[in-house]
Order: structure tokens, then C-alpha cells, then sequence
């Protein structure tokens, strides 16, 4: 019996190709399998992003996953791993999603002209993955049908820089035992700076760098292009030959027709904002069952605290600040799972790269690119990794400013109070307002990378970019609910930790100090009426109901109606008089010169200024100053209250949706752009949601 050896496999292929599914499969068939010839290997298998990653993990042979849903974006690494001149074989994964496109391709031959082996697979439910393990295997041992070498021609002028260079390079000692020395030929002219770094320590270094400097400069004399553009076009142009000869399309198929429509220039707007206008409404109508469900939960547990517990500062605290402050936020959580519902599968099914694609000639109208939108969107979900997301664009200049254009977008964390404010003034015309809250942060941010790029520092030319478009997905319905799971576990971290000690510290601002003079004098009355209650035989005093004469029980019962109304009345005076001299309340008046203008009383701003580290905090603190009635729901609380108009409403939501998002955005901006740039968004978002929030209750108070 042959020995057991073992093949070190490097799976390799862009994000959402499919890779971790594809190992997870074939590990488990490798570990099962007992038919010669792999069961006498032992197989390791390597997930890597980057072709740039195989040479360090020095593998047996490396295995490419291709999106066939995306065929030509996934196959344009192919020349490159072809002249790294490494044992190839392709996985086709997605394959049955190309067949119901009604597309096919002739793998067998698509393979021969790559110079490996392809196999059509689909890793989700295993099928193909056996026949790639076959082709690991094959190309491993080096059997005849396994590979040929194939040779990727990119043009008379990079070909004569390539030979130039391979003398030099071949002077590198031992290169021939890591990399091809034709690819480390076209790295030079493709990314010098990268692999000069790589190679620094080399004798020849100078020699490498003088000479791949020559030869470029050359190139771009004679072409009026950098190398790095020949070499990319001549990859495309490489794969679409290969496609165009064995790719089997079918004219004008469903999903085509779909996809013209969806991109329309004329339509394709339109259509998102039906879609969007569908997806709020759908939030707020199914949303508000469970959504009244908890909050009845949470105002029984308030009530049932107040009857069980003594009337002290620790049952306040239970039940007026923790239960009702977390308890607020807690109650849109299923507004939260419906809409991020539907956006998954905006995602899931390929419609959302739409929208990007919609957005592409906007986004090169401001002096950037579809690359920038990208990471607009993710904001759309959280800031936070939309500015990360943001690392991808390599022009510094477009990818500061795509960073500071990211806070426009409404985040997950404003939804709860969106979703609060729109539901007790707007309850007509919910999804409308809701549309335009979003609308209007996408609008401002477009606005303010117009103005950003006619100043000094962000003034550039144009580059050019092309927005793909995948095909369509039909979604996985494991991966939604696990992106809807990922969703609510971050949201419920929030309402257990940063919500929950918000609460506290707001009721502990807001019951503190306690002042005895202001109160005594409300107390002295409360006790005259407790006395003249329990003065009354009370406890005989029946219902109203069916009573009709006009004295005897039904006359006492009156008074104590009287009296019981009178008491009610002087301890709501007592609480709001306590509570106008609290701690908060002096936070609240100290801001309201500032705030004033914008129509906020000393309650809103405090709502502002607790918004700061989690925009969710802001619910939870008008739960604990506005929500005094355990009878009724929050937004009916804010509703009733004649403070509060549509327009001082629409004007907080303006502010709500300007100021930025959290401290964790700054902070993330800060390391990502710089101290400066994150001073400047905090600045740049309160001023410009000051004059934002003006604006509306000025001009709204004027008209309406």
C-alpha cells in the first residue's frame, strides 16, 4: 500500500465566491471517502482572498472559485494565477444559477483553454465537489490531462518589457523556488512599488528598480497608458475570448429583461422608491402587533412594581428608569427585524448592487465613483463598518471624503426613534416621512460632496471605474436570518449595556436632588385629603354603577371620587414640580438659548445630548421623561402632550438624523481619516444640523 501523503490545497477566489462552503464540503468528503486514488492523500485546505497570498502558504495546488453569477469579474484573476504558473484547477461554483439564467458554458473546453481542468459545482449542496477532488489529485501528480501550459499575451509593448526584464530577474537567487520569473517580470511593471518591497533585500535590488522604471516610463510613452491599465484590459480581453467561445447565451431570458427594467435611467428610480415606500409601510403596519404586544408587557411589569414594591427611590428606579428606559428601545425591535428583513433581501438578491448602479452617474456627477457608494449603503445598517468598508477605494482624496459623506446616512441606530416620532405625528403618512429621513441624508451628503470637491484639497480629475452588476441571487434563506440574527444581537448588546446605563444615569439626573421645600407644601395637601378619605367609611362606598338616587352611598361615593381626582392632581403637580428642578432639568435649561430657535424644550435637548453614545439612548430617556401614564404607550404619551407639533416633531427628527451618529463613528474616523477630519465631522454635523432643524420649524411654523 502507497504511502499517505499530504496535499496542502489553497482555495482561492473573491468574497462571496463561495470558498468556506466549498472546504467545509470537501473536507467532509476527503475525511469519508474511501476509493483509491484520494484515499491514500491526506488533504489541507487554505481559504485566501488574494492570489497575492499563495506564494507565503507555498501550497500542493491551488484551487480558483468562480461566481458563475459573475463570470467574468471571478475569471479575471485566472491570468494572473496562470502566470504565476502554479498547479490550476477551476471550480465553476453556482453553476445550476447560470443554467436557470438559461446561459451555459462548455467547461471541458473552457477549461483547455485556460490550460487546467474546470468542473461545474455548486458548493451549497455539494454537488461537483467529488470531480474537483479528482482534479486536485490529477494535477498534483502531474497526469498529462491535468494541464498544459497556457500563455497570456498582453501586447507587443508590455511582452518586449517583460523580456527586458527577465534577465535581471532571473539573477534573484533561488526565485525559481517561490515564483515564476515571468510573473515576478509583470508585478514589476504591474505594482513596482510592492514588489520592489518585496525584493528589497535581493544584490540586484537597484538594478530591478532601474530597470522596471525604464520599462514603464517606455510603456507609457509609447501607449499613453500606465502598464497596470494594458495588463488589466488584456486579462479582460483574455477571458472574454475564452467566454465568447464557449459561453451559450439566450436571447432576452426573463432575468434580463428585469435587469433593464430595474436600471433603467428613467424607471429605475422610480422603482426603488415604490420599493421603499412597500418596505417601510410593511414595517410600521406588522411591526406595531408585536410592538404593542411589548409594550403592554412593559407597562403591566411598571404597574406591578409600583402595587408589590414600597413607594421608594429604588422602585422608581426599577420601574421608571430601568424598565421603561430599556423598555422603549426593546419595543421596535420587531420593526428592527422586519425592516432589515427586507433589506437582506434587497442584498441577498442582487437588487441592492442595483441601486448602486443606479447611483453610479449621480456619484460621477460629485467627482466620485460606484466604489464610494458602496460603503454608503453599508451605512445604511451602521457607520461604523461603513467607514471601514470604506479602506477598499485607493485614491486617499475620494476615500476621505467617502468617509465623511457615510454619517449622512440613517443608521440602525436612529430607526427607534424615527420609528417613534413618525408613528405618534405622522401616523397618515408614515412611510412617506419615513422615505423622506432617508431621501434627505443621501440628498445633503451628494450636496456636501459637490461643495467638498470644489475646495483645495479633495480637487481632482475624475477616475474611471465600471460598476458591476451581478446576476440575480435567488436568496438563502439561512444566510438572511443569520444577517437578521447578527442585526438584533448588536441591538440587544446595546439596550443590555450602553441603554441600560443610560436609563440609570437619566432617571438618577432626573429624581435627584430631592428638595423637601419645594414639595412640602403639595405634602401638607395630599395628607389633608388622605385624612378626609379615610375619614369617610370608604370601604362601603359602592360602584356607580346601577346606583340612581341622588344622596345616601352615591353622594359619598362622589366625594371620594372628588377627593381621589384632587389627590391624583396634587401628586402629578408634586412630580413635576420636584422634577422641573432635578439635575437634568438644569442640564436641559442651560442648552435651551441654543436651542430655542429650533423649538426644543429643556427635555429635548437633554434627548440630544444622551443621543451621543448610542442614538438608541435617545428613545430610552423620553421613555423616563414623557412616558407618565403606565395606561398608554410612549408615542401616545408624546402625542397627547401639548408641547410637542408635527413641526417641532419633523425638526427634532432633522437633528436626530444630522448630528453625528455616535462616539464609536468618531472614534472609527478618527483612526481611519485622522484627528482632524473627525473634529471636523463633529463640528460640520452639529452646525449643519442646527441649521437643518431651523429651518423646518421656522419655515413650518410660518405656513402651518
Amino acid at each position: 500500500m502507497e504511502d499517505t501523503k499530504t496535499i496542502k490545497i489553497a482555495v482561492v477566489g473573491s468574497s462571496g465566491s463561495g470558498k468556506s462552503t466549498f472546504c467545509q464540503q470537501a473536507d467532509f468528503l476527503c475525511r469519508n471517502r474511501e476509493n483509491a486514488p484520494a484515499a491514500i492523500h491526506n488533504f489541507e485546505w487554505v481559504e485566501l482572498d488574494d492570489p497575492e497570498q499563495i506564494v507565503p502558504q507555498h501550497p500542493d495546488v491551488v484551487v480558483q472559485m468562480v461566481d458563475c453569477t459573475d463570470l467574468e469579474e471571478s475569471l479575471v484573476i485566472t491570468p494572473q494565477l496562470i502566470d504565476m504558473h502554479l498547479k490550476l484547477v477551476l471550480a465553476l461554483n453556482r453553476y445550476d444559477q447560470l443554467l436557470a439564467s438559461d446561459h451555459s458554458i462548455d467547461y471541458d473546453r473552457f477549461g483547455r483553454l485556460m490550460g487546467v481542468q474546470a468542473f461545474p459545482v455548486n458548493a451549497l449542496d455539494g454537488t461537483g465537489v467529488e470531480q474537483v477532488i479528482d482534479g486536485v489529485v490529477a494535477a498534483y501528480e502531474e497526469r498529462e490531462h491535468a494541464s498544459r501550459h497556457v500563455h497570456v499575451v498582453y501586447g507587443s509593448d508590455i511582452e518586449n518589457a517583460i523580456s527586458s526584464l527577465l534577465d535581471e530577474v532571473a539573477k534573484i537567487p533561488n526565485i525559481s523556488d517561490s515564483y515564476s520569473k515571468r510573473y515576478v517580470a509583470i508585478r514589476l511593471l504591474e505594482r513596482p512599488e510592492v514588489t520592489l518591497a518585496m525584493l528589497h533585500d535581493v544584490p540586484n535590488y537597484m538594478a530591478l528598480a532601474y530597470a522596471a522604471e525604464g520599462n514603464r516610463r517606455k510603456i507609457e510613452k509609447s501607449s499613453h497608458q500606465s502598464p497596470a491599465t494594458i495588463i488589466h484590459e488584456a486579462r479582460h480581453a483574455f477571458i472574454r475570448g475564452a467566454l465568447n467561445e464557449t459561453l451559450q447565451h439566450s436571447d432576452h431570458t426573463r432575468l434580463e429583461k428585469l435587469d433593464s427594467l430595474l436600471t433603467n435611467r428613467w424607471l429605475g428610480l422610480p422603482i426603488l422608491a415604490i420599493v421603499l415606500y412597500l418596505i417601510f409601510q410593511c414595517t410600521f403596519t406588522i411591526g406595531a402587533y408585536p410592538q404593542d404586544w411589548i409594550q403592554s408587557g412593559i407597562d403591566w411589569l411598571c404597574d406591578l412594581l409600583h402595587s408589590v414594591m414600597p413607594d421608594t427611590w429604588y422602585t422608581s428606579l426599577l420601574a421608571d428608569g430601568i424598565v421603561q428606559g430599556v423598555g422603549a428601545v426593546l419595543s421596535f425591535l420587531p420593526n428592527i427585524i422586519i425592516l432589515f428583513f427586507f433589506i437582506s433581501l434587497m442584498e441577498d438578491t442582487g437588487y441592492m448592487a442595483r441601486v448602486a448602479f443606479l447611483m453610479d452617474k449621480l456619484m460621477h456627477k460629485v467627482g466620485l465613483h460606484g466604489r464610494s457608494f458602496v460603503p454608503m449603503l453599508v451605512g445604511f445598517g451602521c457607520n461604523v463598518p461603513a467607514i471601514m468598508a470604506a479602506r477598499n477605494i485607493e485614491n486617499k482624496k475620494d476615500r476621505t471624503l467617502t468617509m465623511l459623506m457615510i454619517p449622512f446616512m440613517s443608521c440602525g441606530a436612529r430607526l427607534p426613534v424615527y420609528l417613534l416620532f413618525v408613528g405618534a405625528f405622522f401616523a397618515q403618512h408614515k412611510a412617506l416621512v419615513m422615505m423622506s429621513l432617508y431621501l434627505i441624508g443621501v440628498l445633503l451628503s451628494i450636496i456636501f460632496a459637490l461643495i467638498m470637491k470644489r475646495t483645495k484639497y479633495f480637487r481632482q480629475d475624475d477616475e474611471d471605474y465600471v460598476s458591476e452588476l451581478p446576476a440575480f441571487h435567488r436568496p438563502v434563506w439561512r444566510n438572511t436570518w443569520k444577517h437578521i440574527w447578527e442585526r438584533c444581537e448588536d441591538y440587544l448588546k446595546k439596550i443590555s449595556t450602553v441603554i441600560l446605563w443610560a436609563s440609570i444615569i437619566i432617571w438618577a439626573l432626573y429624581y435627584f436632588p430631592r428638595n423637601e421645600e419645594l414639595t412640602q407644601p403639595y405634602q401638607a395637601q395630599i395628607e389633608n385629603i388622605k385624612m378626609k378619605m379615610n375619614s369617610s367609611d370608604a370601604s362601603a362606598v359602592p360602584s356607580l354603577e346601577g346606583c340612581h338616587d341622588s344622596g345616601g352611598v352615591c353622594s359619598l361615593n362622589s366625594q371620594f371620587s372628588i377627593l381621589n381626582s384632587q389627590l391624583d392632581s396634587l401628586s402629578f403637580e408634586m412630580d413635576v414640580v420636584q422634577k422641573e428642578h432635578s439635575a437634568l432639568a438644569a442640564i436641559g435649561h442651560w442648552m435651551e438659548p441654543v436651542m430655542r430657535p429650533l423649538g426644543f424644550d429643556w427635555r429635548m435637548n437633554v434627548c440630544i445630548l444622551t443621543g451621543l453614545p448610542a442614538k438608541e439612548a435617545i428613545v430610552s430617556t423620553m421613555g423616563i421623561l414623557y412616558h407618565q401614564d403606565s395606561d398608554s404607550k410612549l408615542e401616545e404619551s408624546l402625542r397627547s402632550n401639548p408641547f410637542f407639533t408635527p413641526v417641532k416633531a419633523y425638526a427634532f427628527l432633522m437633528f436626530v438624523l444630522l448630528y453625528f451618529p455616535c462616539v464609536a463613528t468618531i472614534a472609527t474616523l478618527r483612526r481611519e481619516a485622522g484627528r482632524d477630519w473627525a473634529l471636523f465631522t463633529v463640528i460640520n454635523s452639529l452646525v449643519l444640523a442646527w441649521l437643518m432643524a431651523f429651518l423646518v420649524f421656522q419655515i413650518g411654523s410660518f405656513f402651518l
